[in-house]
């Protein structure tokens, strides 16, 4: 869990992809396709797949850090379960900032900041934004009005989305 760095498994590998597929189809040629990419290895990885698979679009990619999962700190690495027997309002309390990390909501003001700047900047080019679930979590509430408490509750099949196309 956060931003330690693990490889795609080869599930992983096959989602993306499915995923890349998936946009070619949906895509226009004629588009201008900006990735907004998470700098972490996984999402570097995933970005490079999917514009593998669209040959004959114009794609640029953008990587960040601002698209990092949320940081837990001293708890990168633990599992849910752990971090919860220790910190019991973990994901309860979305301000809860654990020891050396930022709360779920300064994660979703990174994330957000970060976003509307590039739709603001880009605005001649259709955005897909890889990165991982706790962002895209942020970056749905955002776009759908509900709060980011919600959408942990919705469950993340593919950390991808998409800006000026709808994502289903």
């Amino acid at each position: 869990m956060g931003q330690l760095d693990s490889p795609l498994t080869p599930k992983g590998i096959e989602q993306i992809n499915s995923v890349g597929e998936l946009l070619r189809k949906r895509l226009k040629q004629n588009d201008n396709i900006l990735f907004l990419s998470s700098d972490l290895d996984r999402a570097i990885n995933s970005t490079n797949i999917i514009i593998k698979s669209l040959t004959n679009f114009c794609c640029n990619v953008l990587y960040s850090s601002k698209l990092r999962e949320v940081n837990l700190g001293e708890m990168s690495g633990l599992i849910e379960q752990d971090i919860k027997k220790l910190y019991p309002k973990f994901k309860k309390d979305m301000y809860l900032v654990l020891p050396g990390g930022e709360s779920f909501i300064q994660m979703q003001l990174r994330v957000e900041s970060f976003i509307l700047k590039q739709i603001d900047m880009n605005k001649n080019n259709t955005l897909v934004i890889v990165s991982h679930a706790g962002p895209i979590r942020a970056i749905k509430a955002h776009f759908s009005k509900k709060t980011l408490k919600e959408m942990y509750n919705v469950q993340i099949k593919r950390c991808l989305y998409q800006i000026g196309i709808r994502d289903k």
